[in-house]
């Protein structure tokens, strides 16, 4: 398997001229963009191929009012009628990551209409998958969060000995891309490209943007791991990370997660002091991510956090936790690694004690934990990685069954308090 990894580099090296005709390609790019996600969004498209082995023609027919969800691999520009000052090449390119985006927006949706008809097919009920699909609506994305992606077609990539511009490293051209016929682009290395090149492929394929310009990189993925041990993690404000093998985020320069998102909860939204502060964060969180020892694990197990911003008295602080960046740079991180990652149900896991299995919400005090029963005390991060490192009875379907409860809970089941009754024996099925 390949993974791409990006590296990004600030353009400070372009005069005036260079910066101005980069500006201008981006700001056309990106409204032939929107025109072209809009379009396919709100047009059908129907769009033929042929089987070259077997000669056979397929017709696919993307209609997202119809629900009718194949998008084709490729639409040529002749077929969407738009006026541009861009060339037919870098117009391609647009469309090329336009289906990119669209794919992405109908993906859900289409899995959830597979599921209809194969329930459908067997005459079972569709209601919850009805309930669903009214929920699930495609819409428009951010587009100012959409980069311009750049292909071979209009761009060439020169580094090391290839290199005519002393003092660079890598010489991005971007050419015929309609009146400016040549952008030369000069980039230097940095820390993560630098160690990027001693063993992974640079690609050509870049995203650009008005300040910055981001490099691809293909490298094999490492074999997944066959010895360690498996870990728990858990993730919090108070303690960014914390595994059952005793590793736990400290803080940097006097900061950790919780001094940070209490900085961003005061700013302004939308201000430079407010997207600095979050680049701290994001910063921080990396840097944690980037202290964990992985050489001794084989399988990490995290918990899986959604759901938590449905309560009306979440504020500001929690909502600039940044779940969703921790959890992503540890998969990334762990992938690289040859780690394998398994998500996992976090109901009732922090209230929980690893020694004795007994839980009650009174267990944890903030990030104090004190067992009722056995009278165990640790952190309480770390008392919740260790149960995430455990086997533990699912309780996927019946979890909001044992709200406000106090029971045991084990590898086998789970128990009252009192051990004498199982709440919900444990069933095998029959082998056939």
């Amino acid at each position: 398997m390949k993974q791409v990894l990006t590296s990004k580099h600030k353009l400070c090296q372009l005069n005036v001229g260079k910066a101005q005709a980069l500006n201008e390609l981006v700001k056309q790019y990106k409204i032939d963009l929107k025109h072209y996600i809009n379009f396919f969004l709100n047009n059908k498209i129907a769009t033929t191929s042929i089987n070259k082995k077997t000669n056979v023609q397929k017709t696919t027919v993307l209609d997202i009012q119809n629900d009718l969800l194949n998008a084709p691999l490729f639409v040529s520009t002749t077929k969407i009628p738009y006026k541009s000052s861009l060339s037919v090449r870098a117009r391609t390119c647009a469309i090329g990551q336009a289906l990119g985006a669209v794919k992405a927006l109908i993906d859900k949706r289409k899995r959830l209409l597979f599921v209809k008809d194969k329930l459908a097919k067997k005459n079972e009920s569709t209601v919850k998958i009805d309930k669903l699909l009214k929920k699930t609506k495609i819409s428009n994305p951010n587009f100012s969060m959409i980069k311009p992606e750049i292909n071979a077609n209009i761009m060439t990539v020169e580094q090391d000995e290839n290199v005519k511009i002393n003092h660079f490293d890598i010489v991005v051209t971007i050419k015929m891309i309609g009146n400016k016929q040549k952008i030369i682009i000069p980039i230097k290395h940095n820390k993560h490209s630098r160690h990027l090149q001693t063993k992974a492929k640079l690609l050509k394929s870049i995203q650009i943007d008005e300040n910055y310009v981001y490099l691809r990189w293909e490298q094999d993925c490492p074999n997944v791991k066959e010895t360690g041990n498996i870990e728990g993690l858990d993730q919090g404000i108070k303690t960014c990370v914390t595994l059952s093998d005793g590793q736990s985020s400290t803080k940097l320069h006097g900061h950790d997660l919780d001094t940070i998102t209490n900085k961003i909860k005061k700013q302004q939204i939308g201000s430079k002091a407010f997207h600095r502060t979050l680049k701290h964060r994001d910063d921080y969180i990396g840097w944690c991510v980037n202290q964990v020892n992985f050489s001794n694990i084989k399988e990490l197990r995290l918990e899986k956090i959604n759901n938590y911003r449905h309560k009306s008295n979440v504020g500001k602080k929690l909502n600039y936790f940044g779940e969703k960046i921790i959890r992503e740079r540890l998969m990334r991180r762990a992938q690289q690694l040859g780690v394998q990652v398994v998500e996992q149900h976090s109901a009732y896991r922090s209230q929980r004690c690893n020694k004795c299995g007994y839980v009650c919400k009174r267990n944890r005090k903030k990030q104090d934990f004190l067992c009722m029963n056995c009278n165990y005390t640790a952190n309480a991060d770390y008392n919740a990685s260790c149960n995430h490192k455990e086997d533990l009875f699912s309780l996927k379907d019946v979890w909001h069954l044992l709200r406000g409860k106090t029971f045991f809970w084990t590898k086998e089941g789970f128990m009252e308090s009192t051990r004498q009754e199982c709440m919900v024996p444990v069933t095998q099925k029959e082998v056939v």
